[in-house]
């Protein structure tokens, strides 16, 4: 795991954290990681979601007469 890839995962862990916490649910920062770990995994795989968020491609609306 490189550098960008640790930063990666301590953010989505905050991520995590702050909507456990927000939820009201009894957690712990090891539970918040193991989110984290899931979100890097569907960011790997490309999966639907946040983490697998592609570029839009945009057409210009055209007026007809």
């Amino acid at each position: 795991m490189n550098d960008d890839d640790k930063y990666l995962r301590d953010f989505f862990a905050g991520l995590a954290m702050v909507g456990l916490m927000m939820s009201g649910v009894d957690w712990k920062a090891k539970y918040a990681y193991e989110v984290a770990d899931e979100m890097m995994e569907a960011r790997d795989k490309n999966e639907a979601g946040i983490a697998g968020i592609g570029k839009r491609k945009y057409t210009r609306k055209t007026e007809e007469t």
